[in-house]
């Protein structure tokens, strides 16, 4: 449902070195065939997430006949032996996450939200505009965020509509519904369902909502045009 944006830069690199019987390295000569037995991987990809943040990511892939005792580093890294080989992996990401929105309210140890109850969209409309303001589509992982969202429809119940869009759907049409982020929701801290929910009603509700009247959660179309909750990570201003 969710995808993310193009990739921006990928570069590649393999170098193959030898060495001399007293342990000095040699260049290779232009045109040379490399006997070696040491090379590198160098991988960089840079994407821009449904989330609106830049992530460049890199990995980093060494094998030699020689295991290193000196790697020092605070990222991701793993070692392994495979026979006289040994493999030495790296990977890190640097993220800037998208600017603080303006007019999206502060629960104190909780997040920031807003409720779009004026405009009545489709799922993928939805998810576009809370992008497009530096959040996402709101995910319940707790009571008490369960509660303030119930806090913040209740102010405009009658505008609001009785259902309105989060961010969660059915991705594989087979009532096993994740987050936008692809996470199963009863691993999300908060799973509650409205009775009778999720009805699937006439075979086309794959799309996740919380409902007005109960403030717990049910399934609509993903085409219907419903009211939306946006979220900004309270997490996000940390970084």
């Amino acid at each position: 449902m969710v995808v993310s944006y193009s990739i921006c830069v990928f570069a590649f690199i393999l170098l193959t070195l030898r060495k001399n019987p007293m342990g000095q390295q040699l260049c290779m000569e232009q045109n040379q065939v490399p006997k070696g037995n040491k090379s590198f991987e160098l991988s960089i990809m840079g994407h821009k997430n449904q989330t609106g943040h830049w992530i460049t990511q890199f990995l980093l892939n060494e094998e030699s006949l020689q295991a290193h005792q000196n790697w020092k580093m605070g990222l991701k890294h793993s070692t392994n032996q495979l026979g006289e080989v040994h493999s030495f992996h790296i990977k890190g990401a640097f993220i800037v996450p998208p600017a603080k929105p303006h007019d999206y309210e502060l629960f104190p140890s909780v997040g920031y939200y807003k409720f779009h109850y004026g405009s009545k969209v489709t799922f993928q409309e939805a998810s576009s505009i809370c992008i497009k303001e530096g959040g996402h589509l709101a995910i319940i992982n707790s009571q008490e965020e369960a509660e303030v969202i119930k806090t913040i429809y209740t102010r405009h119940s009658e505008a609001g509509g009785p259902w309105s869009f989060i961010g969660f759907y059915d991705r594989n049409r087979s009532r096993d519904f994740v987050t936008i982020y692809g996470q199963p929701l009863k691993e999300t801290g908060f799973h509650q369902w409205h009775k009778g929910e999720p009805n699937n009603w006439g075979g086309k509700q794959f799309c996740g909502c919380v409902i007005r009247e109960s403030g717990l959660l049910g399934d609509v179309g993903c085409e219907d045009h419903l009211s939306f909750f946006c979220e900004y990570d309270l997490s996000w201003s940390d970084m």
